[in-house]
């Protein structure tokens, strides 16, 4: 061919493209190293890597180690490397990140496969990358830059975490921090919730179902929809198969099993000890107020992952609440009976306008009640300042009636300087009621100004059908009723209380508060004034 006839590419457009493909590694790396030094927002310490913050729930144990419940923020406590089972490990592997013990927090192949299929093959992430977005929200806002951040700020992080955890503990670590719905939140939860077992008990087919929630646990919800969910873990199956964790025949016979879930509630309205745990509470939130950690602030109840230890029996306990039942149950048939023909029902031997005040005191402490007086600061303010003269007085009237116990006993035993003295304290103490008698009043006034408009206007409020769920002895039943009939309702139930204590001790073994916390909160244990 002659040299003439030739086309040569213009110097320039070569330095050009050179210029380009040398260009682009090292815009790269100048981004990636402004990230890691924090230019687009600052990335977690060293410390912080080292001890990753996480809420944990405190859980209640009872004297024979029975988890009774727990006070969460996030229904989440931790588990190790070493509590989980080797299904639950095999089975993330596998479905996730099949290169996970082999790549060092990114894997390169799973980035260009994600970028040259778009994603519809899966997406790059890693496990490692997974763990380092739920620790540290790096898709929450917290970096400037946006999608050109964030992602290459998960690769640091990752780099970071696989330099400083086994593959074991960042495996525990990322199934500590999944969102597992219905109130599960990490593994540990997971495992008690759908399963009633713990992380290292899983069967190879529950390991399967909780893994595939992993990928977007609102669509795979085993609650809602089990037939999505049933193939799902059987995809998982497959994976597992293809990575050399189970034979075609073992994977045959686990696509047949069914999906059998056995659902534990974590509600705190359910459970074993449900009134005592409420009444704990108290007690705790009180202790954390007045005890700090190393750093100098107080301990969190709902965030720090206590461990709570009580003297509780869970076995006691359980025959407690069924001895309860079974007995005001039986009662609460011939009640029933004996008020057919009574027209007040359940109300006998009192009038009209006492029937109405009763019903008018049940109406003001129901939470729907107290939701619609949020709305009304002017009355809320009024009503503190009444109560707060309402329980000065209390206190008076408490040390008064505390002196009177003081000056009978220095009669009988004869002590004329000190029962002269509690005299001059009895009559110096109910001056101060006298003096405080015209402000409480005035306050009444005040308060009862809005404050009959307002009930005024929520008893025809509450006079209104609408539908709820109720309580009945065969279960929870759907109705139609106004909340006014539904307070009547609840009314004609028969409560009792039991509490079971060592002698030798003062331990508590059992606390049965009432026949059911849900519906019915007054706590006939602590707050019953009667046998």
């Amino acid at each position: 061919m002659n040299q003439k006839n030739k086309q040569t590419v213009p110097r320039k457009y070569v330095v050009w493209f050179w210029m380009a493909v040398l260009a682009a590694p090292i815009l790269i790396a100048l981004h990636l190293m402004a990230i890691g030094l924090g230019l687009y927002g600052s990335l977690p310490s060293l410390e912080e890597l080292e001890n990753p913050k996480s809420n944990q729930a405190s859980v209640i144990l009872s004297s024979d180690g029975k988890l009774l419940g727990s006070y969460f923020a996030e229904n989440r406590s931790n588990v190790k490397a070493a509590d989980l089972s080797p299904h639950l490990v095999n089975a993330l592997i596998s479905t996730e990140d099949e290169r996970f013990m082999s790549h060092s927090g990114i894997d390169i192949k799973s980035i260009l496969r994600a970028v040259v299929l778009l994603g519809s093959r899966g997406g790059g992430s890693t496990i490692t990358q997974q763990l380092s977005k739920n620790l540290f929200n790096t898709r929450q806002g917290q970096l400037k830059g946006g999608k050109l951040v964030e992602k290459p700020a998960e690769w640091i992080l990752s780099i970071r975490l696989e330099r400083r955890y086994t593959k074991q503990e960042i495996i525990a670590m990322y199934l500590n921090t999944v969102d597992f719905i219905n109130g599960a939140v990490g593994i540990k939860s997971a495992s008690h919730v759908y399963f009633n077992t713990s992380p290292d008990s899983l069967k190879i087919e529950q390991a399967a179902v909780l893994v595939g929630m992993v990928k977007n646990p609102s669509l795979y919800n085993p609650r809602r929809r089990p037939e999505l969910v049933l193939d799902r873990r059987n995809t998982v199956f497959m994976q597992m198969r293809k990575n050399g964790h189970l034979t075609r025949a073992e994977e045959d016979s686990l696509d047949a099993l069914p999906l059998e879930l056995d659902f534990k509630s974590v509600d705190h309205n359910t459970g074993l000890a449900t009134y005592f745990r409420e009444v704990l509470r108290g007690e705790m939130r009180e202790w954390c107020a007045s005890h700090t950690k190393p750093d100098g602030t107080n301990y969190d109840l709902y965030r720090d992952g206590l461990k709570i230890y009580t003297t509780i029996d869970s076995r006691l306990q359980l025959y407690a609440e069924e001895a309860v039942q079974e007995h005001i149950h039986e009662h609460q048939k011939l009640f029933f009976n004996d008020q057919k023909k009574n027209p007040n029902a359940p109300f006998r031997g009192v009038s009209d306008e006492e029937i109405e005040d009763i019903m008018l005191t049940s109406m003001r402490r129901s939470h729907r009640y107290n939701s619609r007086l949020d709305r009304r600061p002017d009355i809320r303010k009024l009503a503190r300042e009444y109560y707060q003269f309402k329980n000065e007085e209390g206190k008076y009237h408490a040390d008064i009636e505390r002196l009177y116990k003081e000056l009978a006993r220095a009669q009988r035993m004869e002590k004329e300087d000190e029962y002269a003295d509690l005299e001059k304290r009895i009559l110096a103490l109910r001056e101060k009621v006298k003096e405080l008698k015209p402000d409480l009043e005035e306050a009444w006034q005040d308060y009862q100004k809005p404050w009959k408009p307002f009930d005024d206007s929520l008893k025809v409020e509450f006079s209104k059908p609408i539908q709820m769920t109720v309580f009945s002895w065969d279960g929870e039943k759907d109705t139609v009723m106004s909340p006014l009939d539904s307070t009547r309702y609840y009314k004609h139930f028969l409560q009792s209380g039991l509490m079971s204590m060592d002698p030798r001790t003062g331990f508590v073994r059992a606390w049965v508060g009432g026949i059911n916390y849900k519906h019915f909160k007054y706590d006939n244990v602590k707050q019953g004034a009667r046998q």
